[in-house]
Parts: structure tokens; C-alpha cells; sequence
């Protein structure tokens, strides 16, 4: 592949799980268990602060989780196959939620990552950290992506101003100016990252013969996410079986996912919803995204139903 179509096709591994960068569950300064977060990035990260233990905002925040499907620590971890071929790692993990003007936010965090094999090609890290504000409709507020693809490095933050209806977006490439611009901030509208969170809850509000829609931004743009429930069947994975509803997300990004049509998503018929399996068909073939560990975190789990660890079966 040329290094434009390498470089699209990080970007699709980094929108289809919507990944965010950052640190782990506790808040370590790492940005998955993938690496050790060293990134050579081009613009300063904005600090976000975390909630006091036993504060009572942390109280209202955590509550406010007993009635989502995920926990603040989920962690999910996904094996990324190109054309049957692996070709990296992809992590998201729920963070300890973080002060914003909304009072407190989720915040989220991920990473993607090549595999060895892969870097005679070229060397994919892609990594992303959201805040959004669930209590809010799954707003976002903050979105800050950096790419170390082969000798392309980009760092991009988008600032959302509910108050002004304005998304502000700064973006820098190394050994060039940073570029600002100014969008609208089209009502309604998610992240890639929240866009996964979302649909999470969302699913189960909506009849199983009715498509729903919701503004996306990103790649510069907003676009229309349109979703349609497909069928429900078994999916083995990680050697166990679940009982999954398939969904399909147009996304109408653009590029490689525009040409070729619609991802699709696994989900887990129980509460938690989880996204096990993904498969998306892009220019030059398709790519496959498959859960193969997952913590489910540790926001008042006695008021929840408690699943097993999933875990990849050693070789």
C-alpha cells in the first residue's frame, strides 16, 4: 500500500473503535497496558483533573454510572486483522471521571498499535483521549488525537463550545505551523469516541425495525451516523459464545469507509452491551476488530450484575 492509504487506514483502526489516549484505570501517565505512552507529540495535551476519592461530586458521578452498561475502569482490548492478517492491538478504558463546567465528565482513553510484523510497512500508534458528558447526552467538550504513523506525525485538539455553538480545532504536523479553525457545532452532535459509549445505551431505546441518526464530527467535518439493526445470531469469541444483535453504522465519513459502504457491530444482547466483534469493508479489502480481553471495572459493581473476566485462551 502507498503511505496515504497506510495512513487512512490508521485512521479508520482509530474511528472504528472510536479510541481515546491517555493513562490507565488508576490514572497512571501511561496510555494503554499497549505501551508505555512515550509519543513524540506535536501539541500539548490539556490537563484534566480527577474528581476527589469520597468527594461528593464523585458520589453524583459514580451514581450516575450504576445506570449506564459500562463501569469507570472498563477496559476493552481488541485484536485488529487486515485481510485475515493481524495487524495490531486496539485498547479503550473509562477513566476516573474529571471536572468540566458540566460539573464533572467521563473521560475515556485508547490507544492503536501495529503489529511487529507490521512496521516493514510502516509503524502505526495512533492514540486519543475524549471527555464527554454522559449526563449531558454524551456531548463532548474535549477530543485530543495523536498520530505516529511511519514519518507522519500529526497532533489534533478539538475544543467543543456548547455555550457559543462552536467547535474549535487546532492541528499540528511535524516541522510545520499549527492550523486553526473554526466549525459549527451542529446540535446533538458526538465524537468518534462517544459516538461507541452512545450507541451502547442507545440501542435498546429504539424499535428494532426503525433506523436512527445522530450527527458525528470528526475528520474536520460532521457527518450523519445512521443506524440500522440487522439480525441477531450466535458469535464465538475468545472461544466462548454469545448471543449478539448486529448493527449497522453508516457512518458517511468519507474516504475509504464512504466508498465501500457501512461498518458492522456485534453487540452483546445483555446489559452491558458490549461491542465484541466489528467488521468494516474499506477500499482495499476490509478490516476485522475482535474483543480479545475485557475488565469490566469497578464503579459500585455490588449493584450490578457481575460477568467473568474475558480474557484471551493462551496458545
Amino acid at each position: 500500500m502507498a503511505t496515504k492509504d497506510v495512513r487512512d487506514f490508521g485512521l479508520v483502526l482509530t474511528a472504528l473503535l472510536g479510541l481515546a489516549p491517555g493513562l490507565s484505570a488508576i490514572a497512571s501517565e501511561r496510555f494503554s497496558t499497549l505501551s508505555d505512552g512515550k509519543f513524540e507529540t506535536q501539541l500539548e495535551r490539556p490537563e484534566t483533573t480527577s474528581l476527589v476519592p469520597g468527594s461528593a461530586e464523585m458520589q453524583t458521578a459514580l451514581k450516575y454510572f450504576d445506570e449506564l452498561p459500562f463501569d469507570v475502569g472498563e477496559r476493552m482490548q481488541y485484536l485488529i486483522t487486515y485481510l485475515g492478517i493481524r495487524g495490531g492491538s486496539a485498547e479503550a478504558v473509562i477513566h476516573h471521571p474529571v471536572k468540566s463546567k458540566d460539573g464533572w465528565s467521563m473521560r475515556v482513553t485508547g490507544e492503536v498499535k501495529s503489529a511487529e510484523w507490521y512496521s516493514w510497512i510502516t509503524r502505526v500508534h495512533d492514540a486519543v483521549e475524549a471527555v464527554l458528558s454522559p449526563a449531558q447526552d454524551y456531548r463532548p467538550l474535549q477530543f485530543f488525537m495523536n498520530q505516529q504513523e511511519s514519518k507522519y506525525f500529526n497532533t489534533k485538539l478539538v475544543q467543543f463550545d456548547w455555550t457559543a455553538g462552536k467547535v474549535q480545532q487546532k492541528e499540528r504536523r511535524k516541522d510545520k505551523e499549527a492550523k486553526s479553525e473554526t466549525f459549527e457545532l451542529v446540535p446533538n452532535t458526538k465524537d468518534g469516541v462517544g459516538a461507541l459509549y452512545y450507541l451502547r445505551q442507545e440501542i435498546d431505546k429504539h424499535p428494532k425495525d426503525a433506523t436512527f441518526e445522530f450527527p458525528i464530527f470528526t475528520s474536520d467535518k460532521t457527518w450523519t451516523g445512521k443506524v440500522k439493526f440487522l439480525r441477531s445470531e450466535k458469535r464465538k469469541v475468545l472461544g466462548q459464545e454469545f448471543e449478539t444483535d448486529v448493527y449497522a453504522l453508516d457512518t458517511q465519513f468519507g474516504g475509504l469507509l464512504q466508498q465501500e459502504g457501512d461498518v458492522r457491530v456485534w453487540f452483546t444482547q445483555d446489559k452491558r452491551r458490549l461491542p465484541v466483534y466489528i467488521q468494516a469493508n474499506v477500499a482495499f479489502g476490509y478490516i476485522e476488530v475482535e474483543l480479545v480481553e475485557w475488565e469490566q471495572g469497578f464503579a459500585n459493581p455490588a449493584k450490578k450484575t457481575i460477568f467473568p473476566k474475558i480474557e484471551r485462551k493462551k496458545d
